[in-house]
């Protein structure tokens, strides 16, 4: 659904508007299109997160 409508990556749904959503999903509420958002934007953090963890035990490991 979201991928047919142009959303093919976590990062394209996190930049997106709750309008843009709504516009593109049909049938789509809008509190679900803030949800979706929010959650890609969440699932983004956690994964910028976690390679910023493993950068830093690499880069412990080479002193």
């Amino acid at each position: 659904m979201l991928y047919n409508a142009g959303y093919h990556s976590l990062r394209d749904i996190a930049s997106a508007k709750p309008k843009d959503l709504l516009s593109s999903v049909a049938h789509l509420p809008h509190r679900t299109a803030v949800q979706i958002i929010d959650s890609a934007k969440m699932l983004l953090i956690e994964r910028a997160e976690t390679l910023q963890g493993e950068a830093e035990q690499m880069l412990l490991g080479l002193n």
